[in-house]
């Protein structure tokens, strides 16, 4: 952008003071004309710059306290649960298509009461609440913040939606008391949700290799 105002600069001011028609009041007028324009263009420049400055400051600031405080949180809980059983994993419900407790129940019925019955366990459910609501302070700053879309944060994605769907039963059970219960969440999870890759990476390898043998089949073919 400097490079530009610079050249502007210099076709401006040439033309402003070669003019023969004009007088040199005049051809001053024309000067203070461009340098107020440029003022005014270096100006935006630079408040677009602390802008860009801000948002990276911001998100950086979101990725930090999702990997510090929402990550270790969930690490150290499955942690304690491999603990007892080595294969352990939350179980995981899948897409949810309706926030709604009667949706999980209805919908995703054996999994939901396995989530609820992990809860039965005070300290998990202690937990797990907690980290809900990291999720949602985290939540919270996304949207006020305007950095949903933001690519910096493409890497939580699926992380993210991830854990919204272990802990499904919690959240909206929670939610059946009213739907100001972890509302954030829900902005942020229906945004992100779609975009995420559902597939195991064993899937995602055999697709790879599936396109990658039809790709040379094709190009070994001799055309008629």
């Amino acid at each position: 952008m400097k490079y530009f105002i610079a050249f502007l600069l210099g076709l401006t001011i040439p033309l402003a003071i070669s003019l023969s028609d004009l007088d040199w009041l005049e051809s001053l007028a024309n000067i203070a004309t461009v340098i107020a324009v440029l003022a005014v263009i270096v100006a935006y420049v630079d408040h677009r710059n602390r802008v860009e400055q801000e948002d990276v400051r911001v998100t950086l600031q979101q990725l930090r306290f999702f990997r510090t405080e929402i990550m270790n949180r969930y690490s150290k809980m499955l942690t304690e649960m491999q603990a007892k059983d080595s294969k352990f994993v939350f179980p995981r419900v899948g897409y949810i298509e309706e926030f709604t407790y009667g949706w999980l129940y209805d919908q995703r019925r054996e999994i939901c009461l396995k989530q609820g019955n992990l809860e039965e366990d005070q300290n998990l459910n202690k937990s797990s609440t907690n980290l809900l609501n990291e999720m949602e302070e985290f939540s919270w700053q996304v949207i006020l913040y305007k950095t949903i879309d933001s690519r910096a944060l493409y890497a939580v994605h699926e992380v993210f939606v991830q854990l919204v769907e272990e802990f499904a039963h919690n959240m909206l059970l929670r939610r059946i008391q009213s739907e100001d219960y972890y509302s954030a969440i829900k902005t942020i999870y229906d945004s992100w949700a779609p975009l995420v890759e559902r597939r195991t990476v064993q899937e995602l390898v055999d697709a790879a290799v599936h396109s990658y043998k039809n790709s040379k089949k094709s190009s070994a073919r001799v055309p008629d």
